[in-house]
């Protein structure tokens, strides 16, 4: 059965998420402009999508809300019928064949970005402690830099520097929140939330440049 977005609002504080309440809600928040608590709302209801309760269920089409039909307008008479127009000469044919239009080339397809990724060790819905994972859990390009950084930590974990790498990674996961503005541990506000963005996009970027530079 389909829920409309008045019904997604409902129970989107189940804890857990419905799987039909979460496809609702990735469906009809897409449309509006973002903010932090629509993002937050979305990555919750994907990351519970991808949850094997959810990942077996047939997507369902989210319900439109109903809207009141117009009324019917009154009938009206039909206008008098015209004269039939006289019959306009037709030009006499030309000579020369006409000219043929040039056919247009078909455009090539814009190539499609490509999909943005979900971390696997990454829980936005029980597992925010630190000022940097509400940042991140607001943001789908956030959450895709945090699947990309610990694509690469594994890699540089597995190498001949791991012992290394682990205390490296531990001591960057302390600082680089707080060099952005945010507190350690706890929800910053929202304006920190929207403005702190930008710096730990850029502060993950970085690292994971470092960690791919170790394999």
């Amino acid at each position: 059965m389909s829920l409309t977005r008045s019904a997604c609002l409902k129970r989107i504080e189940t804890k857990p998420i419905p799987c039909e309440v979460a496809e609702c809600v990735v469906g009809f928040l897409s449309k509006f402009a973002a903010s932090p608590k629509a993002d937050l709302l979305r990555a919750r209801a994907a990351h519970d999508l991808r949850l094997p309760r959810c990942a077996a269920r047939p997507s369902r089409p989210i319900a439109p809300e109903p809207k009141p039909s117009p009324p019917t307008p009154a009938a009206r008479a039909p206008p008098p019928a015209e004269p039939a127009p006289s019959p306009t000469p037709l030009p006499a044919a030309s000579a020369s064949p006409p000219a043929r239009v040039a056919e247009a080339e078909p455009s090539s397809p814009a190539s499609s970005p490509p999909a943005l990724r979900t971390p696997a060790h990454f829980d936005c819905v029980n597992g925010k402690h630190m000022g940097t994972d509400y940042v991140i859990c607001a943001s789908p390009q956030l959450l895709d830099a945090e699947a990309r950084l610990e694509e690469a930590y594994s890699a540089a974990r597995a190498g001949a520097n791991g012992d290394r790498v682990k205390s490296e990674q531990l001591d960057w996961m302390k600082r680089f929140g707080p060099d952005c503005g945010l507190p350690l541990r706890g929800r910053p506000s929202d304006d920190k939330i929207t403005s702190a963005a930008s710096c730990i996009g850029d502060a993950m970027e970085a690292r994971i440049k470092e960690l791919q530079a170790e394999h």
